[in-house]
């Protein structure tokens, strides 16, 4: 998936755009949470069988980190003066060793501000598995250049 920068003004309210695909191997999923979240269901395959996940699980954080970064940042990071705030972040479902994830965000909010010539929005990420549920989901607000 080639990804290409997006000017902010090409954004519609409630319409989802596709941030790819993720499949965490069992190296991935350890080494992001022994970096990060060094919990034993992250990082012990044994501890995690043991778990209420019942295998090892990726870090909660790990789905967004890597999704946000290979997709919304290369689209629209050129764009951003700053964050503003991160809400209503569910994890719904665990993901799983080789456990194909697929992200859309969805901008659910925008108001410009032509005098700072700024846009503030507010996006909806959305995880999903291969059955189409939802795994994750968070709101992150964001204040762009105009």
């Amino acid at each position: 998936m080639t990804i290409e920068k997006r000017s902010i003004r090409e954004i519609e309210i409630n319409k989802g755009i596709d941030l790819g695909t993720v499949t965490l191997s069992e190296q991935e999923i350890i080494d992001y949470a022994l970096a990060n979240d060094p919990l034993e269901f992250h990082t012990n395959k044994k501890a995690a069988e043991q778990s209420i996940f019942k295998g090892l699980v990726a870090s909660g954080s790990q789905l967004f980190n890597i999704l946000h970064k290979r997709g919304w940042i290369p689209m629209f990071g050129h764009t951003v003066l700053c964050g503003l705030e991160v809400n209503h972040w569910k994890f719904l479902r665990p993901t799983y060793v080789n456990q194909q994830i697929t992200g859309v965000v969805i901008p659910i909010f925008i108001k410009e501000n032509p005098e700072k010539h700024t846009i503030v929005v507010t996006w909806k990420y959305e995880f999903r598995d291969e059955q189409k549920e939802l795994v994750q989901t968070m709101e992150v607000t964001v204040m762009h250049k105009n």
